[in-house]
């Protein structure tokens, strides 16, 4: 079989630099060089981070060195200040602490646009990532318009 054939099937991304793609991807990569961001209560530092181009967002895992699990809301504000992105942009999608630790591995979803987000989030997670009052509040008027279709 031909040698340069199976280089191909080994690194489908050869021909393409990451320097190329965060050019490409500019909005995602503003602050790209930054491995490590802290907060007053998180300090926060970036294991993996790639980009899918399919679903057109970043693909962030990090992790957050706190007193206790930190809160979705305020991880996701902090985050979104560290990569310089809208709010509305950035999506936590699991936070796992293990026993004993003061270490928690996070998975981040960020977007170019708020809109694409809000279409490809399911609805729980966006519920999740917002804080207790506007959750309630979400709720409230869900199941306000619910009885309102009922009757």
């Amino acid at each position: 079989m031909d040698s340069s054939r199976n280089s191909r099937f080994e690194n489908p991304e050869k021909g393409r630099s990451t320097d190329k793609l965060k050019k490409e991807n500019a909005f995602f990569y503003h602050e790209m060089d930054v491995q490590t961001m802290s907060s007053e209560e998180y300090q926060i530092s970036i294991i993996e981070d790639k980009f899918n181009p399919l679903l057109e967002r970043r693909e962030v895992k990090i992790e957050v060195a706190s007193k206790s699990t930190p809160k979705r809301d305020l991880l996701r504000k902090s985050v979104a200040a560290s990569l310089k992105v809208p709010l509305d942009c950035v999506y936590v999608r699991s936070c796992l602490s293990s026993f004993g630790t003061n270490v928690s591995v996070c998975r981040v979803h960020v977007y170019k646009d708020p809109e694409r987000a809000k279409k490809l989030e399911p609805k729980h997670v966006q519920l999740r990532n917002l804080s207790r009052e506007e959750r309630a509040q979400a709720l409230s008027s869900q199941a306000s318009l619910k009885t309102g279709e009922k009757k």
